[in-house]
């Protein structure tokens, strides 16, 4: 919950500055309208690093981890001869189901709150969350079949605080796209 606090923090406070204070506090925005198009170009900038940006680390990280694995054992001395499937898998990076899943629903909920809380002024947010999402399922399937050693399945009842905090980001987002629509 710490680290999803201080992702909301820092990913947040630019837009609420541009969206609410930047033009009564700064010279950043000329008039309401040249804050809203700060406000859209900062949001599409946002929300593709996140989308698409997040999910290249997340194939790119157990792909290195793999490859200084492999690199590793034959520095040990296992030569030239080719690996079997099982002492692949072996060499593949471990799998921590508590700290990973924190951070996939992290990430789904830091975009999740970019798609409700702006989308008074940003309207293709959704369809950029959409695509982002697929990307997403796509890469974690990749990453869990291929990439790292498949944990061990753990039956879970709901998704804990997390559906508390998509709802109360539901809620607050009726009163910011409230207030975009009326001050920006």
């Amino acid at each position: 919950l710490k680290m999803f606090v201080f992702e909301v923090t820092s990913s947040y406070s630019q837009l609420y500055y541009i969206a609410f204070l930047a033009q009564s506090t700064s010279t950043i925005c000329v008039d309401n309208e040249d804050c809203g198009y700060k406000l859209v170009i900062s949001l599409v900038g946002i929300m593709f690093s996140k989308c698409f940006g997040q999910n290249v680390g997340e194939v790119a990280l157990p792909m290195l981890m793999r490859h200084y694995s492999h690199a590793e054992n034959e520095a040990k001395g296992h030569g030239d001869k080719e690996m079997t499937r099982a002492e692949q898998e072996f060499m593949m990076h471990e799998y921590d189901p508590i700290f990973e899943m924190v951070l996939d629903y992290q990430e789904i909920a830091t975009i999740f709150g970019f798609v409700v809380l702006f989308t008074a002024a940003f309207p293709v947010g959704p369809l950029i969350a959409f695509v982002g999402f697929y990307m997403e399922i796509r890469v974690d399937a990749f990453k869990m079949t291929s990439q790292v050693k498949r944990p061990d399945p753990m039956p879970a009842e709901t998704v804990g605080s997390w559906g508390m905090l998509m709802e109360s980001m539901g809620l607050l987002a009726v009163y910011c796209n409230s207030a975009i629509i009326v001050f920006t």
